[in-house]
């Protein structure tokens, strides 16, 4: 959320206006030159992780697909039997949907920046349901860390409800804000 913060700092106390004609680029030049080296990172590292010492850390990745959550059968919370890492061709799948999933969604993610480039008002509120999602994802991860009675539910299902809240609340208001309705 920091980076949110920032960038809003630097939006609306340092730049000029952003022209509407900019906001294609805005979505696509952050995503190739930011996201896209991440993502090959990270779909490295969950390639490599059952078979590699990182195997007896749990990762986000493995809360949300119920993955190989330590290979070692724990999850970090006590001692288990040694389980051996799944074949590669029967668990290389997941870390690879996983990725393109979570490209989905950064991607949506970067649009709604786009948006929240030309009006301050979008900009607020889409930084306000950034914070509010990562404190809930933060709450239900580390409950189902410490927590072996508790599920969070369908993790998709509800990621994909507060995507939709998030645009029902940013396009009417990025849309006022357009018309003049509301203050830029």
């Amino acid at each position: 959320v920091v980076p949110c913060w920032v960038a809003y700092v630097v939006r609306w106390r340092v730049m000029p206006p952003l022209a509407p004609d900019l906001l294609p680029l805005t979505v696509w030049m952050p995503f190739r030159k930011v996201y896209l080296p991440w993502a090959a990172v990270h779909l490295t590292i969950l390639l490599v992780k059952p078979y590699s010492p990182l195997s007896k850390y749990e990762m986000l990745f493995d809360w949300y697909t119920g993955s190989v959550a330590s290979v070692d059968g724990t999850g970090g919370r006590g001692q288990a039997q040694k389980r051996h890492a799944p074949p590669f061709a029967s668990y290389a799948w997941k870390p690879v949907a996983y990725i393109l999933a979570h490209a989905l969604f950064s991607l949506e993610g970067y649009c709604a920046a786009a948006l929240s480039l030309r009006y301050e008002a979008v900009m607020l509120v889409w930084v306000s349901l950034i914070f509010i999602s990562n404190i809930n994802s933060a709450f239900n991860f580390y409950r189902a860390s410490v927590d072996e009675s508790y599920s969070p539910g369908n993790k998709l299902i509800s990621g994909l409800r507060d995507s939709a809240v998030s645009w029902a609340i940013i396009l009417p208001l990025y849309y006022y804000c357009e018309k003049g309705v509301a203050a830029a």
